[in-house]
């Protein structure tokens, strides 16, 4: 049962360096951590990210929306982008040559 408490996703991306022994005991160990910390450990394989970034990123929006919605105790609403987003510009602007 969701509640106020649901946890914050953490996305991870991993690489296939992850499918190893070794990663993989430390992937389990982030995880604790990130459990012990208030998050949850969200794994999406790197490949499905080259191969369909857009899907990703709608599952990634449709995640963080379900996320809300428990919090709020009410029922997720999923939307997606009528248009792709705008390519993101720094925050704040380049200073175009000054400072350091």
């Amino acid at each position: 049962m969701a509640s106020a408490d649901e946890p914050s996703p953490s996305i991870e991306v991993d690489s296939p360096w992850h499918d190893g022994d070794e990663a993989q005991l430390r992937d389990a160990e982030r995880d604790a951590w990130l459990r012990g910390q208030g998050y949850r450990a969200v794994r999406i394989e790197g490949d499905d990210v080259l191969k369909d970034a857009v899907a990703m990123a709608e599952r990634v929006a449709s995640l963080i929306q379900r996320t809300l919605a428990a919090r709020r105790g009410g029922s997720e609403r999923v939307t997606t982008p009528s248009q792709p987003a705008a390519t993101p510009t720094p925050a704040p602007p380049p200073l175009r040559g000054r400072g350091p």
